[in-house]
């Protein structure tokens, strides 16, 4: 399978039978989204096409697609490629021979400093931060800039703004923002959505967000693409 533009990667056989579940691992699902995942990479070209990390964590790299994406585009990086799947782990072997690949809980893992934290949660949302609260105050103390994956937006359309008790996507994120400022130390620069879920870019500059005049400094985009896969 390759990415537009980016390069080919291989995965592993992928019953397309198995049911969705915690207990799956990330390579048996990955035919049943493979839609959703080539517009999550097109989100995350979009929130790095102005940085220059030197060294990333990819968190969770699953069969390697992110990997692809932040190899392609920062190729003198220092890379470490992480996933708890061994089957992940040693495909991520085979596709990055170049990078620090490991097989680690995300929790327990004491991972180095780096420029880059990239964490592609399966189903965060601000109603859930107290289930990362240490993740991400280990990876925003250990990382310049900080991105994951927010599904707070997959029901956007179906009203649940609501819950949240705004009226805007932008909104929402200026909340998360607000509440993720005090763990983290960066407040939300940039947010690309996908539909199922919207890839956020943290740094530590300026404090936490705030309105001014009525205009936010976050950016929102949108990614209505097709996705970025052939086959």
């Amino acid at each position: 399978m390759s990415i537009e533009g980016v390069r080919k990667i291989e995965i592993p056989f992928t019953n397309q039978t198995q049911p969705i579940g915690k207990s799956v691992p990330h390579h048996q699902m990955l035919k049943k989204h493979i839609k959703d995942v080539g517009l999550e990479m097109g989100s995350l070209k979009t929130v790095i096409e102005d940085i220059f990390p030197k060294s990333i964590i990819d968190a969770f790299g699953g069969c390697g697609f992110s990997a692809a994406i932040l190899n392609h585009t920062f190729p003198k990086a220092k890379l470490y490629l992480n996933d708890l799947d061994p089957t992940c782990s040693e495909v991520l072997k085979k596709n990055f021979p170049k990078a620090i690949v490991r097989n680690e809980d995300i929790v327990t893992w004491d991972f180095p400093n780096v420029d880059l934290v990239w964490i592609d949660f399966n189903n965060f949302t601000l109603k859930r931060l107290s289930q990362w609260t240490d993740v991400l105050i280990k990876a925003g103390n250990r990382s310049k800039i900080l991105m994951f994956t927010d599904s707070a937006c997959y029901g956007f359309k179906m009203g649940n703004l609501k819950a949240y008790e705004v009226s805007t996507p932008l909104n929402y994120y200026i909340l998360l923002s607000q509440h993720l400022y005090p763990i983290t130390k960066k407040y939300i620069r940039m947010v690309s959505m996908f539909g199922p879920a919207a890839v956020v870019r943290m740094e530590n500059e300026n404090g936490p967000i705030q309105m001014k005049n009525g205009v936010s400094p976050i950016k929102v985009h949108q990614i209505k693409k097709e996705g970025l896969f052939t086959t």
